[in-house]
């Protein structure tokens, strides 16, 4: 069980934090692909930004269920000023970098505290992680590849959420929209 204002417990606060600001930020990198008229990349950060949005929820959630204090943090200001089509990119690939250090360090401090509750709510973004960084690290190498046009960079995108979409309907039994 998490105890009030254990190391997880100011940690997870502070998590808030990041996954309001990594929202921000999506949201910021999905009006700079839109007005680059480059619609499937802008879909990339606005599905970012609602599962950002989702997991500082379901952080709320758990610090509620365990009746455990909480207020709302200020999110400092993102970046919304970008060059091109790389750049944003390479921003969210170093950012979930960044969050995965921040997550990684929240499974050790649950695990050392022997806060289990904490370690098992905490797992499943342990895991999401390493999905975030490899899907970043494949796009920047799509949009850093020599000569990769706008077009075959949005045809790349389609396939990959394309795939995503099939695989995730596969996985939950449900039938593909």
């Amino acid at each position: 069980m998490t105890k009030k204002n254990s190391a997880f417990h100011k940690l997870l606060v502070e998590q808030l934090i990041y996954e309001l600001q990594s929202a921000n930020q999506y949201l910021a990198m999905f009006v700079h692909y839109d007005q680059l008229d480059m619609p499937q990349m802008a879909k990339v950060f606005k599905n970012h930004f609602v599962e950002e949005n989702q997991h500082a929820l379901a952080m709320i959630d758990y610090l509620l269920e365990s009746d455990l204090p909480l207020e709302i943090p200020a999110v400092p200001e993102v970046q919304n000023e970008f060059d091109g089509v790389v750049e944003p990119v390479k921003l969210a690939l170093e950012h979930e970098q960044m969050i995965t250090e921040k997550i990684h360090k929240l499974a050790r401090i649950a695990r050392d505290d022997y806060d289990f509750d904490g370690e098992s709510f905490i797992q499943r973004f342990v895991d999401e992680q390493r999905e975030e960084e490899d899907y970043f690290k494949s796009l920047l190498a799509v949009v850093e590849a020599e000569g990769a046009t706008r077009f075959e960079i949005e045809n790349w995108v389609a396939r990959e959420i394309q795939t995503t979409a099939s695989i995730s309907a596969e996985d939950t039994g449900q039938q593909e929209i």
